[in-house]
Protein backbone atom coordinates (compact mmCIF):
# COMPACT_ATOMS: atom_id res chain seq x y z
CA UNK A 1 0.00 0.00 0.00
CA UNK A 2 1.71 3.45 -1.00
CA UNK A 3 2.53 5.68 1.84
CA UNK A 4 -0.40 7.77 3.38
CA UNK A 5 -2.69 5.39 1.72
CA UNK A 6 -5.51 3.86 4.80
CA UNK A 7 -7.06 0.49 3.95
CA UNK A 8 -10.88 2.49 3.78
CA UNK A 9 -9.40 4.11 0.92
CA UNK A 10 -8.39 1.53 -0.94
CA UNK A 11 -12.24 -0.11 0.33
CA UNK A 12 -13.67 2.61 -1.11
CA UNK A 13 -13.19 1.81 -4.55
CA UNK A 14 -14.19 -1.34 -4.58
CA UNK A 15 -17.80 -2.48 -5.68
CA UNK A 16 -20.36 -1.45 -3.63
CA UNK A 17 -21.51 -5.16 -3.78
CA UNK A 18 -18.47 -6.49 -2.33
CA UNK A 19 -18.61 -3.27 0.24
CA UNK A 20 -21.87 -4.83 1.33
CA UNK A 21 -21.00 -8.05 1.01
CA UNK A 22 -23.63 -8.82 -1.27
CA UNK A 23 -23.55 -11.46 -4.09
CA UNK A 24 -21.92 -9.96 -7.01
CA UNK A 25 -24.10 -11.83 -9.19
CA UNK A 26 -27.21 -9.92 -10.33
CA UNK A 27 -28.91 -13.27 -10.34
CA UNK A 28 -28.59 -13.93 -6.58
CA UNK A 29 -31.72 -11.82 -5.00
CA UNK A 30 -35.23 -12.43 -6.05
CA UNK A 31 -37.77 -10.86 -3.95
CA UNK A 32 -40.63 -13.43 -2.93
CA UNK A 33 -43.88 -12.00 -4.21
CA UNK A 34 -47.05 -13.14 -2.71
CA UNK A 35 -50.87 -12.32 -3.92
CA UNK A 36 -53.29 -11.64 -0.76
CA UNK A 37 -56.67 -11.93 -1.48
CA UNK A 38 -59.29 -10.50 0.96
CA UNK A 39 -63.01 -9.70 0.83
CA UNK A 40 -62.29 -5.98 0.33
CA UNK A 41 -59.25 -6.99 -2.32
CA UNK A 42 -55.69 -7.87 -3.36
CA UNK A 43 -52.34 -6.90 -2.61
CA UNK A 44 -48.69 -8.49 -3.04
CA UNK A 45 -46.56 -8.92 0.22
CA UNK A 46 -42.94 -8.98 -0.38
CA UNK A 47 -41.30 -9.71 3.14
CA UNK A 48 -42.64 -7.26 5.68
CA UNK A 49 -44.31 -5.17 3.28
CA UNK A 50 -47.73 -5.17 1.63
CA UNK A 51 -48.31 -3.08 -1.71
CA UNK A 52 -52.08 -1.79 -3.20
CA UNK A 53 -52.28 -0.05 -6.19
CA UNK A 54 -55.00 1.14 -8.54
CA UNK A 55 -57.67 1.74 -5.78
CA UNK A 56 -60.44 3.97 -7.13
CA UNK A 57 -62.61 6.14 -5.39
CA UNK A 58 -65.72 5.28 -7.33
CA UNK A 59 -66.58 1.99 -8.95
CA UNK A 60 -70.03 2.01 -11.35
CA UNK A 61 -70.40 -1.74 -10.60
CA UNK A 62 -70.16 -0.98 -6.41
CA UNK A 63 -72.72 2.38 -6.56
CA UNK A 64 -74.82 3.98 -9.48
CA UNK A 65 -73.41 7.63 -8.23
CA UNK A 66 -70.17 8.62 -8.29
CA UNK A 67 -70.68 11.22 -5.50
CA UNK A 68 -68.26 13.90 -4.27
CA UNK A 69 -64.72 14.02 -3.57
CA UNK A 70 -65.79 13.15 0.62
CA UNK A 71 -67.37 10.49 -0.62
CA UNK A 72 -64.68 9.01 -2.60
CA UNK A 73 -62.15 9.39 -0.30
CA UNK A 74 -64.15 7.55 2.23
CA UNK A 75 -64.72 5.06 -0.09
CA UNK A 76 -61.17 4.08 -0.90
CA UNK A 77 -59.73 4.78 2.48
CA UNK A 78 -62.40 2.29 3.63
CA UNK A 79 -61.56 -0.09 1.13
CA UNK A 80 -57.68 0.41 2.08
CA UNK A 81 -58.53 -0.41 4.89
CA UNK A 82 -60.28 -3.90 3.92
CA UNK A 83 -57.95 -4.74 2.28
CA UNK A 84 -54.63 -4.06 5.06
CA UNK A 85 -56.99 -5.84 7.40
CA UNK A 86 -57.50 -8.95 5.51
CA UNK A 87 -53.85 -8.91 5.25
CA UNK A 88 -52.82 -9.00 8.63
CA UNK A 89 -52.07 -4.98 8.86
CA UNK A 90 -53.76 -1.71 9.78
CA UNK A 91 -54.09 1.86 8.64
CA UNK A 92 -51.56 2.43 11.81
CA UNK A 93 -48.93 0.67 9.64
CA UNK A 94 -49.45 2.47 6.41
CA UNK A 95 -46.02 4.07 5.48
CA UNK A 96 -46.93 5.64 1.95
CA UNK A 97 -49.57 6.84 0.34
CA UNK A 98 -49.87 8.10 -3.38
CA UNK A 99 -52.92 9.57 -4.30
CA UNK A 100 -54.11 11.06 -7.69
CA UNK A 101 -56.64 13.66 -7.64
CA UNK A 102 -59.02 15.37 -10.28
CA UNK A 103 -58.90 18.65 -10.67
CA UNK A 104 -57.05 19.54 -6.93
CA UNK A 105 -57.59 23.01 -6.53
CA UNK A 106 -60.96 22.36 -6.34
CA UNK A 107 -60.52 18.64 -4.75
CA UNK A 108 -57.78 18.57 -2.27
CA UNK A 109 -58.82 20.83 0.87
CA UNK A 110 -62.12 18.41 1.10
CA UNK A 111 -60.01 15.71 0.43
CA UNK A 112 -57.52 16.56 3.26
CA UNK A 113 -60.49 16.86 5.63
CA UNK A 114 -61.42 12.73 5.17
CA UNK A 115 -58.14 11.87 4.81
CA UNK A 116 -56.90 12.64 8.29
CA UNK A 117 -59.55 11.64 9.75
CA UNK A 118 -58.17 7.62 8.95
CA UNK A 119 -54.52 7.79 10.10
CA UNK A 120 -53.26 8.14 13.82
CA UNK A 121 -49.95 10.34 13.99
CA UNK A 122 -47.28 10.11 12.64
CA UNK A 123 -49.48 9.81 9.74
CA UNK A 124 -47.35 8.05 6.42
CA UNK A 125 -45.92 10.26 3.95
CA UNK A 126 -47.91 11.02 1.14
CA UNK A 127 -47.75 12.99 -2.52
CA UNK A 128 -50.43 13.51 -4.91
CA UNK A 129 -50.64 13.92 -8.34
CA UNK A 130 -53.00 15.68 -9.75
CA UNK A 131 -55.00 15.42 -13.02
CA UNK A 132 -57.76 17.18 -15.04
CA UNK A 133 -61.21 14.77 -14.40
CA UNK A 134 -61.23 14.32 -17.62
CA UNK A 135 -58.02 12.49 -17.53
CA UNK A 136 -59.06 10.24 -14.75
CA UNK A 137 -59.94 7.27 -16.80
CA UNK A 138 -63.47 7.40 -16.32
CA UNK A 139 -66.04 10.07 -15.86
CA UNK A 140 -66.82 10.92 -12.94
CA UNK A 141 -63.70 9.76 -11.00
CA UNK A 142 -62.09 12.09 -8.72
CA UNK A 143 -59.18 10.05 -6.49
CA UNK A 144 -56.70 6.77 -6.90
CA UNK A 145 -54.90 5.69 -4.12
CA UNK A 146 -51.98 3.41 -3.93
CA UNK A 147 -49.46 2.41 -0.49
CA UNK A 148 -47.00 0.84 0.89
CA UNK A 149 -47.66 -0.99 4.35
CA UNK A 150 -45.88 -2.73 7.33
CA UNK A 151 -47.19 -6.31 8.19
CA UNK A 152 -45.80 -8.74 10.66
Amino acid sequence: MPPGRSPQADASKAPLQAQCGAPSSPKAWHPRKELIQTASGSCIRSGHLLFVGGLDGWDPRQRPEAGDIRVQVRHVLDTLKGILEGAGSSMQHVLKVQMTVADPDTNLPALNQVYVEYFPDPPPVRSFSGAKASRMGRDGLLCQLSCMAYVD
